[in-house]
């Protein structure tokens, strides 16, 4: 699995996406989310 962020933009320009599919074969973009977790969790 690949997770892409685009640099150097705003936070609200910016695309984040998973590409994701089989080895070799087909893949599908589709929208990324953020998970932050401190030590406390």
């Amino acid at each position: 699995m690949t997770v892409t962020w685009t640099s150097g933009y705003d936070i609200h320009e910016a695309q984040p996406f998973v590409s994701w599919g089989p080895k070799g074969g087909l893949k599908t973009q589709s929208p990324a989310g953020t998970l932050t977790f401190n030590r406390n969790n």
